[in-house]
C-alpha cells in the first residue's frame, strides 16, 4: 500500500469526511466548530490535486452529526436531502445532484432515505416504504444520474414480501442495470430481497447477531458483516467478534480484543474488502484500523492486518482498487491498494 498526505483542519476544527463507494477520486468534507456544531466548510475535495482540501464545488452536508446518503456517478456526487415537516411526520426527500436543479424525489410518513449507489450513469436510491402512512418494506428508485426523475423507475417492496417486523437497512448489491439486492433486519434474521426490473423476490436469509456493521456482496453472493457480543468496561473491553455471513455458507468469526467502534465492507474484485477501527487498550485513546479481504465465496483471502492508527475512517472501492482516508490528529491521510481476489478451491 501507498500513503500520502492530505487535508488539514484549521484551528480550533473537526475536520469530518465520508465516501462514495466506487469514486476513488474525490471526499465530501465538513468542518466543523467544535463549540456550535455546524459546518463552517463543506464541500467535494478531489483528493488526488497538489492543493487536496481547496474546493469550490458544495455539498448538501447541513447537519455536522449525519452526513447525508450519498452516492457518486464518474465524479459527480449525488444527496438525498431530508426535510422533515414541523407539524406532523411527514418528510419530503429531495435528490441533488452535482450541476442539475434539486428536485423532490417523495414525501411520505416517517419517510427516511437509507442508501444510494451508482455504477457508471446508472443510479439507485433505496427509502423506507413511501406512502401517506409508514408500512413494512421499502422503496427503490433507478435511473439515469442525468435524466429527470419523471423517467427513473420506482419499485416498491411491499409488506407481503418482508415480514411486518422488518426494517431495510442498506443495498448489498447495485448492478448498475435494473438489478439491487437489499437488506432487510429482523427479529429473525437478516433478509435479502432481489430487485430485478419490476420482479420482487426473495435472495437468501442469514442469522442475526448482536450488532449489524455493513452489508455488501461478494460478485452476485450477498454478504453480512456483523458484531457478536457486548461491550464491557465503558464500551472498551470485549468478548466479542466481527461475523461474516452469507446465504448457504458457513459464517466467518474473526475473534477481537476491543470492541469496534466503526467498519465498512465494500466488494472489491470478486470478493469484499472488511475494514474496521477498535480501541488498541483500554488506557489510551488510541485506536487501530484492522482490515481483512474475503474471496468470492466470503471466505478469508488472508489474515487480519493491522493498517495504521486512526481516530476514524472512509474505505472505497472500484474494480481491485482500494483507497482508505485515515483521521489522523494532523489531518487525514489517503492509504492505497490493490486487491486481487477470486474463489479458493
Amino acid at each position: 500500500m501507498t500513503r500520502h498526505p492530505l487535508l488539514h483542519p484549521s484551528e480550533g476544527e473537526s475536520l469530518l469526511f465520508t465516501a462514495a463507494d466506487g469514486e476513488l477520486g474525490t471526499l465530501a468534507v465538513a468542518a466543523v466548530d467544535p463549540s456550535s456544531g455546524v459546518p463552517s466548510a463543506r464541500g467535494i475535495v478531489d483528493t488526488s490535486a497538489p492543493d487536496a482540501g481547496a474546493t469550490n464545488r458544495d455539498v448538501p452536508w447541513l447537519d455536522a452529526r449525519t452526513p447525508p446518503v450519498l452516492a457518486a456517478s464518474r465524479g459527480r456526487w449525488l444527496a438525498v436531502v431530508s426535510q422533515h415537516d414541523p407539524f406532523s411526520p411527514n418528510a419530503h426527500l429531495w435528490l441533488w445532484r452535482e450541476g442539475m436543479p434539486i428536485a423532490p424525489l417523495a414525501e411520505g410518513d416517517r419517510l427516511t432515505p437509507l442508501d444510494a449507489r451508482c455504477v457508471g450513469e446508472a443510479c439507485a436510491v433505496l427509502t423506507t416504504r413511501a406512502g401517506a402512512v409508514a408500512s413494512a418494506g421499502a422503496t427503490l428508485w433507478i435511473g439515469a444520474f442525468g435524466v429527470g426523475l419523471e423517467r427513473w423507475k420506482r419499485v416498491e417492496v411491499a409488506g407481503g414480501v418482508v415480514p411486518q417486523d422488518a426494517q431495510a437497512v442498506a443495498m448489498a448489491r447495485f448492478d448498475g442495470a435494473s438489478e439491487a439486492v437489499i437488506a432487510f433486519d429482523s427479529p429473525g434474521g437478516i433478509l435479502f430481497v432481489r430487485v430485478h426490473g419490476d420482479a420482487v423476490s426473495g435472495a437468501g436469509r442469514v442469522e442475526r447477531d448482536d450488532g449489524l456493521l455493513d452489508v455488501s456482496a461478494a460478485g452476485a453472493l450477498p454478504v453480512v458483516v456483523a458484531v457478536r457480543g457486548r461491550p464491557e468496561a465503558g464500551g472498551c473491553k470485549a468478548t466479542a467478534s466481527l461475523v461474516v455471513r452469507a446465504p448457504e455458507r458457513e459464517p466467518v468469526v474473526i475473534p477481537l480484543t476491543t470492541f469496534p467502534s466503526a467498519g465498512y465492507a465494500r466488494s472489491v474484485a470478486d470478493g469484499v474488502i472488511v475494514a474496521w477501527t477498535q480501541p488498541v487498550d483500554c488506557i489510551t485513546e488510541r485506536r487501530v484500523l484492522n482490515a481483512i479481504a474475503l474471496d468470492s465465496g466470503a471466505r478469508p483471502a488472508g489474515s487480519v492486518v493491522s493498517v495504521a492508527e486512526a481516530d476514524g475512517f472512509a474505505l472505497a472501492s472500484a474494480g481491485e482498487e482500494i483507497r482508505i482516508w485515515l483521521r489522523e490528529r494532523a489531518g487525514v491521510r489517503q492509504v492505497d491498494g490493490r486487491c486481487a481476489l477470486g474463489a479458493r478451491p
